[in-house]
């Protein structure tokens, strides 16, 4: 399988219809590793969100909700549609024939390949980590990271000569995270300096861990500390975060899904082209990333009403490695501050 280059972020990666074994095993393997992974439960779903989601990788499991006609119809469509070209698409399947394996290999453009189950998880699992990498899902880094600007429900703390220090976190990932302070020159920062007691609240929890200052950067009169996670901060910390990051991602994914316009389209007949151009959805990308604020506008006030009512990063021997991943998620880091600008 030729090997594609790899954005620099990676691609988003989603099963669509997954079955019970790729949810409960695979799925979270792959979030062990880093991979940004998504689950679409309909295919109704899929082209409203795959529209948004340009280059993205779909994995479709085949054994149900349609027949293999209607999928290979399905599949067919995305070639005539300007919008899901760039998709890459691959399928899944348990008991699928070679007669018709060879009419999906042989006449759709299935870069994510076809994957068989039926075997040891783990060989499955290892047949789809090396189809996302060949196409890049990865990309260069190494860690996933939440953008949790003007999220008010992620924030930290640090102690330092019996004094509190309260920050609001800019971005999060299992290796450490950028900051701000509250009130600008109020802790002198340096490159080194070892932040223990760090408390993260990250929705209903707080972890805590230890950290040191990577680096300080000034944007826009701010002040922006990078900080990574000591080895002496437990796992369950960074599981945690993990988690946390993956459940919110999915979330704010399904309250797209909620809110984009199903797929109506009847694939027991072929597609063509240009019906594919006439029937694309009306909704534009603009429209429904305003609705998700809409909808997470209403989701906070719920949740104050119901609270008022009621594996481990690969360790190697070298001590360059670890230099040299300190440097991808410090420049990670760095990407996501001067975003800002």
């Amino acid at each position: 399988m030729e090997r594609r280059d790899a954005p620099i972020l990676g691609r988003k990666v989603f099963f669509l219809n997954p079955p019970l074994s790729i949810t409960t095993h695979v799925l979270d393997a792959l979030k062990e590793q880093q991979y940004e992974v998504y689950c679409i439960n309909h295919y109704n779903e899929a082209k409203p969100i795959l529209r948004l989601t340009k280059d993205a990788l779909c994995l479709i499991f085949i054994d149900d909700q349609l027949t293999l006609n209607e999928w290979y119809n399905f599949i067919k469509s995305f070639e005539y549609e300007e919008e899901l070209k760039s998709i890459f698409l691959g399928v899944i399947s348990a008991r699928i024939r070679n007669t018709d394996k060879e009419k999906f290999l042989m006449n759709l453009k299935l870069p994510g390949g076809f994957i068989p189950l039926g075997g040891p998880v783990s060989e499955v699992f290892t047949t789809i980590k090396g189809i996302l990498d060949v196409n890049g899902a990865m990309g260069k880094r190494k860690y996933l990271r939440l953008d949790c600007r003007g999220n008010d429900k992620i924030d930290g703390y640090f102690a330092h000569s019996l004094r509190l220090y309260q920050f609001n976190i800019d971005y999060l990932s299992t290796a450490g995270f950028t900051f701000r302070m509250n009130k600008a020159g109020i802790f002198k920062f340096q490159k080194n300096m070892i932040l223990s007691n760090i408390c993260i609240n990250i929705g209903r929890r707080t972890v805590t861990g230890e950290g040191f200052v990577y680096e300080t950067r000034i944007i826009d009169g701010e002040e922006i500390i990078i900080v990574l996670f000591t080895k002496s901060t437990d796992s369950t910390t960074k599981t945690a975060i993990r988690n946390f990051i993956y459940s919110t991602l999915q979330e704010k994914m399904q309250i797209l899904i909620d809110n984009t316009n199903p797929d109506m389209e009847n694939y027991s007949k072929a597609p063509d082209a240009k019906d594919a151009s006439e029937k694309l959805d009306s909704i534009e990308a603009n429209e429904v990333l305003n609705k998700i604020d809409e909808v997470e506008e209403i989701k906070e006030g719920d949740e104050k009403e119901n609270e008022a009512s009621e594996k481990t990063d690969e360790k190697t021997d070298e001590k360059t490695d670890e230099k040299t991943d300190e440097k991808v998620e410090a420049s990670e880091v760095k990407d996501g501050a001067s975003e800002k600008n």
